[in-house]
């Protein structure tokens, strides 16, 4: 039956308490085959050797069963877990060492009373005291562990977590009523028959409440079938997972890219690369030739975070935008252009927008808006003249549509002021948009000489455009932008809230 489990558990290895369980089995079945040798053995030298063999088992058995509980509750990132291996093996050592009686006192031989000839150890203190006492806080913390789990849990989960107890809790107590001498037979061991049982509630575990298949059927509906390519990045920036759909993004991926770097695994896309690995490319467009066509998609990373608030890795999806690219770019030439800065006028930047507002409030998405103006602009053109203002007034649009997706709408609001709209973006995206655009304008001002140009920014953003205004996006962006202004110019605000009667905050 172990046998059995352990084929089952290491097909589904990629499942973190899978793979701990498969070692658990592993160490049960060392335990389990010396025990029978252990019986079959004649003399207590033989007996001795095949208790130390099993040992080889016994001693690492608590540690690899916590990390399965941890596993299994999704909590499997202890600090300097390497520190729970040491007393597992001093115990291994000790046992074939027996240094000074303090593991076996005074082994001898039973055959009186018995069917088979057995062995009483006579157990030193390092078994009854540190060995079982250091086994049983680790299978108490994990029975613990489940206890909580199962007043949480539901379903399913529920029962997991009840089985993986009740095989906890019945080998521990035949193997403690076995060191405290209460056994049906002297010198025998009823843990490895015990083990039988659990073995029976894992085989309802697996068979019954699919222990091991819950999270991998997870993914196999929701990420493998997503139409979006998926990419899942560790920590150290390795690639961890990825979907069927990243596949077709980037067809050399395969199983032996897991586990490899980033870096050498988008060696041939440096801009991708370089986007991925972009603190600021939280939401932003990328350009992929695929079947030697480009393609255009909206890169979405988010950041993932373990229990304790550490990064833990960054989740990559990419969102095909091609046909709404095109659909821009056409829009682009058809449409009424600010004639100094070639960016949309504010007529059309108003057409544009409330058209944009529909489609969120379609698809219940974020929206967001930015509008900002250059600080003293009438002094450069007052110092320098209108030519000159004229220049910077094409540069800042310059540099500005840089930094903006291909599909974002961007345009002149009047005079010294500009505006941005910013589909599918909620608050923060729409803040770190504004500090790009922000500090673009400092570094375009870097090619006019000696004029200086900063700009003030106010964004005004809502979570979900359904019942979202227009005009009241507008109101708030000016609000925020004046706010800017007045607390010292080259900032971003970011207005507080929408009116009451949109019930959308910003």
């Amino acid at each position: 039956m172990l046998a059995a489990l352990l084929v089952i558990a290491w097909r589904s290895r990629r499942t973190p308490a899978a793979g701990y369980f498969a070692l658990t089995t592993v160490a049960v079945l060392v335990w389990t085959v010396g025990f029978i040798f252990e019986l079959a053995a004649g003399t207590v030298a033989d007996k001795l050797f095949w208790a130390n063999v099993q040992y080889l088992g016994i001693a690492v058995l608590p540690v690899l069963w916590l990390h399965v509980v941890l596993a299994h509750l999704d909590r499997d990132r202890l600090r300097w877990s390497w520190l729970l291996w040491l007393i597992p093996a001093a115990t291994v050592v000790l046992s074939w060492s027996n240094p000074a009686d303090v593991f076996y006192a005074a082994p001898t031989l039973v055959t009186d009373g018995v069917p088979l000839p057995t062995i009483d150890y006579g157990y030193g203190p390092w078994v009854l005291i540190v060995n079982f006492g250091y086994s049983l806080a680790l299978t108490l913390a994990a029975a613990i562990l489940l206890a909580t789990s199962i007043r949480h849990d539901h379903g399913v989960r529920r029962w997991q977590s009840l089985l993986l107890l009740a095989s906890t809790v019945l080998p521990v107590l035949a193997n403690g009523l076995y060191l405290l001498g209460v056994a049906p037979f002297v010198g025998y061991n009823p843990t490895a028959a015990v083990f039988c049982l659990s073995g029976i509630l894992m085989a309802i575990a697996l068979f019954r409440f699919r222990l091991f298949d819950v999270a991998p059927l997870a993914r196999e509906m929701v990420v493998e079938h997503m139409p979006d390519p998926v990419l899942v990045l560790d920590a150290r920036d390795r690639l961890a997972d990825f979907n069927a759909a990243a596949t077709i993004l980037l067809p050399d991926l395969g199983r032996r890219s897991l586990g490899r770097s980033i870096d050498l695994i988008l060696e041939a896309k440096p801009e991708l690369l370089e986007r991925l690995c972009s603190i600021d490319a939280a939401d932003t467009e990328v350009v992929i030739e695929r079947g030697g066509e480009e393609c255009h998609y909206s890169l979405e990373l988010s950041a993932v975070h373990d229990e304790e608030g550490q990064l833990a890795g960054r989740v990559a999806v990419f969102h095909d935008i091609t046909e709404r690219v095109a659909l821009f770019e056409r829009v682009k030439e058809l449409a009424s252009l600010d004639g100094l800065t070639g960016i949309f006028n504010r007529r059309h930047f108003f057409e544009l927008s409330r058209s944009e507002l529909n489609r969120a409030r379609r698809h219940d998405a974020p929206l967001s808006l930015v509008l900002f103006d250059l600080d003293y602009f009438k002094q450069i053109n007052d110092t320098y003249g209108h030519v000159c203002g004229d220049q910077v007034l094409r540069a800042v649009a310059d540099a500005c549509s840089d930094r903006l997706r291909s599909f974002d709408v961007f345009g002149r609001y009047g005079g010294e002021e500009f505006a941005v709209l910013l589909p599918d973006i909620g608050p923060e995206g729409a803040l770190a948009v504004a500090e790009r655009l922000r500090r673009g304008i400092a570094a375009a001002a870097e090619g006019l000489g000696d004029i200086e140009v900063t700009a003030s920014f106010g964004v005004a953003s809502v979570l979900t455009a359904r019942g979202a205004s227009f005009d009241d996006l507008v109101v708030l962006a000016d609000e925020a932008l004046y706010r800017a202004k007045s607390r010292g110019r080259d900032r971003v605000e970011l207005a507080t809230c929408l009116p009451a009667p949109n019930e959308v905050t910003a």
